[in-house]
């Protein structure tokens, strides 16, 4: 019984507007997910270019509202989407560190202390670049599924949860103090 509570939407006070079902429910979940690909380049394409906008002013750029490729329709192609999103703005920060690591190493070669940095460290610092570069800054994240549920609800989720009313760089910070917490959770 009371998991029949947790999957009614009613019961949580989810409203209309915060439906968690996909958006079609017949939607063919591998061509969505096989298409979670390309929209999570384009996604990450879509977050870089309002940055540039913001960046400029907001007066150079044309605005960038609608995606080529639309977004995943099913639970499971926003999953791919969403990772393809972060992957691509993560593996390039990754390979830039290890060039780094490399070169630091090298030049410590002709000095007596050597830098350690660990792949923990690597790892952190990659996946906060790519949470500031790769999602927007009012995109929804897990906070506001958390926010959701009212026995979840608290002041750090309440913080970090996307708002319309956030700036560019304070959405994009949001982003990465949550990613942060989820990687301290998987490491941890």
């Amino acid at each position: 019984m009371a998991f029949e509570n947790i999957l009614r939407p009613s019961a949580r006070g989810v409203s209309q507007e915060q439906d968690i079902t996909p958006k079609d429910p017949n939607a063919n979940v591998i061509a969505d997910m096989a298409l979670g690909i390309p929209r999570g380049v384009e996604g990450f394409a879509q977050s870089i270019y309002d940055l540039a906008d913001y960046a400029t002013g907001d007066r150079l750029l044309p605005n960038y509202d609608e995606r080529f490729l639309g977004k995943s329709k099913t639970t499971a192609g926003s999953f791919v989407e969403s990772t393809s999103q972060f992957l691509t703005g993560f593996i390039p920060i990754v390979g830039q560190l290890g060039k780094a690591s490399k070169a630091s190493k090298a030049l410590s070669a002709f000095s007596k202390s050597r830098p350690v940095v660990s792949n923990i460290g690597k790892g952190a610092v990659a996946g906060a670049g790519s949470d500031f570069l790769s999602f927007q800054a009012q995109e929804e994240r897990l906070s506001n599924l958390i926010e959701q549920f009212p026995e979840l609800n608290n002041p750090v989720t309440a913080y970090l949860a996307a708002d319309d009313n956030d700036g560019e760089i304070e959405g994009r910070f949001k982003n990465v103090i949550e990613g942060l917490f989820i990687e301290a959770g998987m490491v941890g």
